[in-house]
């Protein structure tokens, strides 16, 4: 919040009042919140927008800090762990080679909504977006950042204009710990073929599997020009469900959490 708010050029909550307000939502939405492991979460959206009294195009002084909270399940409905498809948006882009894609903001996730939604009536789980420069390279997923396992690395793209997860970050450390190399680079297309599990990272699903992605010259088109076919399309790949289960063992206090990234609340 505190980047993408500087961006904009936009005052943001210190890091005591963010913590507060987050905590505050969960007590007043206790009775919200999920049983105990049935796959859901008590999801918490912080958000920050100007409410200067104004028409000219220029920075907010004033604005509202809130959290929201909503039960949810996995992001895209589908069962956790469940192997899905993508396809590949060559004639749609996400966000600009020097834009604002970097930064958490409503009008980063306006843009991708068009194809995203076409590729959801087209039967994929999942739209990969390209570098808006050359589209030689991979970004990030519509919903979430991308990260592929191949030799013992965990290898995830490198651009100032994928926005950073928090999910994507914790993963890397829990990869490192496991033994594994984290490389952040530039990941071309072609590399896909190679791969032996790719996946869609982020807070709500923590790791989609994704076993075939296709590559198409316009995503409405019903051609396939290639398709990458990745590990097993029925079963997690073994790197990705130890990833995630040493993730969500900690969300659930099953796992220790030896980065200090929890905060154990009780209720009053």
């Amino acid at each position: 919040m505190i980047s993408s708010a500087t961006y904009l050029d936009m005052p943001y909550p210190d890091e005591k009042m963010f913590i507060d307000m987050c905590i505050l939502c969960v007590r007043k939405n206790w009775r919200h919140i999920p049983p105990y492991d049935c796959s859901a979460s008590l999801y918490l959206r912080p958000v920050l927008f100007g409410i200067n009294p104004q028409l000219g195009i220029k920075s907010a002084n004033d604005v509202m800090f809130a959290v929201m909270a909503s039960a949810v399940g996995t992001y895209s409905g589908a069962k956790s762990l469940q192997p899905g498809n993508a396809v590949i948006s060559r004639n749609y882009d996400r966000a600009a080679t020097f834009g604002s894609g970097g930064y958490k903001l409503g009008a980063n996730y306006a843009q991708s909504l068009h194809a995203y939604n076409m590729a959801h009536k087209n039967g994929y789980r999942e739209l990969l977006f390209l570098d808006t420069a050359t589209h030689t390279h991979i970004e990030e997923f519509g919903s979430s950042n991308f990260f592929a396992i191949k030799d013992g690395t965990y290898i995830t793209p490198d651009s100032t204009s994928v926005l950073p997860s928090i999910t994507n970050k914790s993963l890397r450390t829990v990869a490192e710990s496991f033994g594994l190399k984290v490389e952040r680079r530039k990941v071309y297309v072609e590399e896909l073929a190679t791969f032996e599990e790719v996946n869609s990272c982020g807070t709500a699903v923590v790791i989609t599997p994704i076993c075939s992605i296709d590559d198409k010259d316009q995503l409405q088109s019903p051609t396939v020009r290639k398709t990458y076919n990745i590990g097993d399309p029925d079963h997690c790949g073994p790197w990705s469900e130890k990833l995630y289960n040493r993730i969500v063992g900690i969300q659930k206090g099953i796992e220790e959490d030896t980065w200090g990234w929890t905060i154990i609340l009780e209720e009053e």
